[in-house]
């Protein structure tokens, strides 16, 4: 069976599967080709008549599909192997990071449709109430697709409503405006303020950073707005804001790497390759290249080892308009060292320089990444005194921020992940 795939409400292509393909080959309409501004749907999918293989397309299809757990439990819901991402990317194709979409070729909703939407019972209560249930039917019975291994869901919020109020499911593929992510692992206790905390900070310190909001009902919610979603001006008739998706990727479907090799050390993109996509790539590559360093020195500084591959994404605007998207899914995962919550890695998702484990890296192996990707070492601690200098002056700020919206005691939570920034900072030299 063929899949249909459109960018931006258009038909993009098809995906298909030969004999001996574990997944779907991927050719782009000869329709689509001959756009004026037709744009790759994937930097490792350029613009070509020729089909491209099973192999070749996986990576951008697979990123497209949750991860671990999620995956699974999706899966067993829908009554498909974990183990087969073409039958769950059939089934949860409709409303993807950026602005992909796959469907059936009987689907009946085909682009251009009306959006819809449907009033969301209890607005996030039963989120707050019964994450899991209630996640995964919202999901299945929508075709909801978001990568990445945490519990979340995507909605729709009219912003004539508070945060609490005014949530909708999107219909027949129509574009959510937010991600919601429970509080649900309390091996990771705090992990949502934890992030809020992050987020909030990397916002303070003038870095480009999604923008998130609390919402804490009988469990904390964090919600992100998000940033590959525009408003178009036009509203519905039921006066609800219309919103256009926005192309976006993360930086292992860019480079044809599965998720499966997420982490450097399982094959998956390093900041050398990544910044060598930026400076062959980005519409303001030296630009793009400092901000990828700035925010590398942020994950640093905040003890942040789940920086992979797919935690770092560009946008993709027009064919020369390739810019690295805003920082998300921050969080310290070092505060969680068995004593606080689980004990988490101490590998970073992308080493620096000889070193992934985060408390051996030092002063030689920032000297040795500025070699890697191109820069004066004088110039990368330029760039890891500024970041360290911002988060040490708006730390407390940020944590007040926290305070004021938490509901219960986040102070082991701050002192921890504070004491780890400080140790960090000495460590830059």
């Amino acid at each position: 069976m063929s899949l249909l795939v459109y960018a931006h409400g258009r038909r993009a292509g098809t995906l298909d599967m030969e004999a001996g393909e574990p997944f779907y080959g991927f050719i782009y309409s000869q329709d689509y080709l001959a756009l004026p501004d037709a744009v790759p749907l994937s930097l490792s999918l350029p613009l070509r008549e020729e089909r491209f293989s099973g192999a070749q397309s996986l990576p951008f299809f697979e990123g497209l599909l949750p991860e671990g757990d999620v995956r699974a439990s999706m899966a067993k819901q829908l009554g498909i192997s974990e183990n087969s991402p073409a039958k769950l990317l059939r089934a949860l194709g409709r409303d993807c990071a950026g602005d992909v979409a796959v469907l059936e070729e009987d689907d009946p909703y085909q682009p251009p449709a009306n959006d819809k939407y449907l009033l969301l019972d209890e607005d996030l209560g039963g989120i707050a109430r019964n994450p899991y249930g209630t996640i995964s039917r919202l999901r299945a019975g929508n075709r909801l697709s978001l990568a990445g291994g945490q519990e979340k869901i995507a909605l729709y919020h009219d912003a004539r409503e508070s945060m609490s109020q005014g949530w909708y499911v999107p219909m027949h593929g129509s574009p959510s405006t937010h991600i919601v992510k429970p509080q649900v692992n309390e091996a990771y206790p705090q992990l949502v303020y934890n992030e809020f905390l992050c987020m909030r900070l990397a916002g303070l310190i003038g870095m480009q950073a999604a923008e998130v909001e609390m919402v804490v009902l009988e469990r904390p919610l964090l919600v992100v707005r998000r940033f590959d979603r525009w408003p178009t001006g036009e509203t519905s008739e039921e006066g609800l804001a219309l919103f256009a998706r926005l192309r976006q990727e993360d930086f292992c479907q860019a480079l044809g790497v599965t998720s499966a090799q997420k982490y450097e050390q399982d094959g998956g993109p390093g900041v050398a390759a990544v910044c060598e996509a930026l400076l062959t790539h980005s519409a303001s590559a030296l630009d793009d290249r400092s901000s990828l360093l700035r925010l590398l020195a942020f994950n640093y500084l905040v003890g942040n080892c789940d920086a992979h591959g797919k935690n770092y994404s560009i946008m993709l605007g027009s064919k020369e308009a390739v810019r690295l998207a805003p920082a998300y899914d921050l969080l310290s995962t070092t505060v969680y060292d068995g004593e606080f919550g689980a004990e988490l890695s101490r590998g970073m998702g992308m080493r620096i320089g000889a070193h992934s484990n985060i408390d051996r890296i030092g002063g030689g192996d920032f000297a040795l990444l500025a070699e890697e990707v191109g820069v004066s070492k004088r110039y990368l601690l330029g760039i890891l005194h500024e970041v360290a200098d911002g988060v040490a002056s708006r730390f407390d700020d940020a944590a007040q921020m926290l305070a004021d919206v938490a509901a219960e005691d986040v102070s082991q939570l701050v002192e921890r992940m504070k004491a780890g920034i400080d140790r960090r900072s000495e460590a830059i030299g």
